[in-house]
């Protein structure tokens, strides 16, 4: 069975604020790309059975600050 793609955009403010699923990571139980002008963020997910003695907690992700490619500090050399 082929994804189907599907792809929702809002605009909020200037800014045009797309996401999309069905294109990438078939393999994956869920996946979603997330664009805003020139950045993209791409998520999967996909689970398998529990094993026993394992913790399962949900994952949280809190994103504290953006910047923009320029103010990456560049990798030091070893």
């Amino acid at each position: 069975m082929k994804p189907e793609l599907k792809r929702y955009s809002a605009v909020v403010g200037t800014r045009t604020f797309t996401f999309e699923t069905g294109t990438l990571a078939a393999q994956a139980g869920g996946a979603v790309t997330f664009g805003v002008e020139d950045s993209i963020v791409f998520a999967a997910a996909t689970m398998g059975g529990v094993r026993e003695g394992s913790i399962s907690s949900p994952s949280q992700l809190t994103l504290k600050s953006a910047c923009t490619p320029a103010e990456i500090p560049a990798p030091s050399s070893a």
